[in-house]
């Protein structure tokens, strides 16, 4: 833990979700909720799916290297 300090955190989960359509990913919303995520990028097709959430982009590494390029 100590060497990821200064890029990581921990996200205390204080709120839980029940939203996307495979219920093990749920746990990534979740950690994007509480921590205040602008995004989550992923590859994942059942997240892709929802596209955003509660103002939370869901966008592929791909799609959001080519928007910010």
């Amino acid at each position: 833990m100590r060497l990821l300090g200064g890029i990581a955190r921990v996200v205390p989960i204080t709120r839980r979700v029940n939203v996307c359509r495979d219920p093990k990913d749920n746990k990534f919303i979740d950690v994007a909720l509480n921590g205040q995520a602008q995004a989550i990028l992923t590859g994942d097709r059942d997240l892709l799916a929802l596209g955003a959430f509660q103002g939370i982009e869901i966008v592929s590494p791909a799609d959001f290297l080519m928007r910010e390029a």
